[in-house]
């Protein structure tokens, strides 16, 4: 869909589709099974799983419906930026205690910007960034400000 269009409403295209692809006559009773069939595909019927892999250009991808709407594309966006990664298993702190910064900015950079704001939010207190290197900037400085917390006190030994 053109990006320029803030909503269009896709459900005529698709009847007009689906009746060409089953080769439908035009009758009123198909009118009626073609419409019966758009409510159930806004509904969010598992039933109508096939007819949204044959048609994923009419239908929204974040709703369901047939429609394309910049406002459910902005949602889904924004979901799958904040989706946690699978299988990321990364400790900003085991990092920067074991190599320092510069191995933990290398291996920051090797993740995507999902990821670090991922990691952003699960480890550090770090205020959002838009900007990828900015954002591995501020990770890597609050896990090094944190790091060094308390360092005043690291020669002190209880006695025993």
């Amino acid at each position: 869909m053109p990006e320029n269009i803030d909503y269009k409403d896709t459900t005529e295209e698709f009847k007009t589709r689906l009746r060409a692809d089953l080769e439908a006559p035009d009758r009123e009773t198909i009118d009626h099974l073609l419409n019966a069939i758009v409510i159930f595909i806004n509904k969010g019927y598992e039933e109508m799983d096939l007819l949204r892999e044959r048609y994923p250009d009419l239908i929204c991808p974040w709703c369901g419906g047939l429609h394309f709407s910049q406002k459910c594309r902005d949602k889904r966006e924004q979901f799958i930026k904040e989706q946690p990664p699978r299988d990321l298993d990364f400790d900003p702190y085991a990092i920067f205690y074991n190599a320092g910064s510069l191995e933990l900015r290398i291996k920051l950079q090797a993740l995507s910007y999902g990821e670090l704001e991922y990691i952003r939010k699960r480890f550090t207190t770090a205020p959002p960034a838009q900007e990828f290197n900015l954002l591995i900037d501020l990770i890597v400085k609050d896990v090094k400000d944190r790091c060094h917390q308390g360092a005043a006190f690291g020669d002190y030994k209880l006695p025993d």
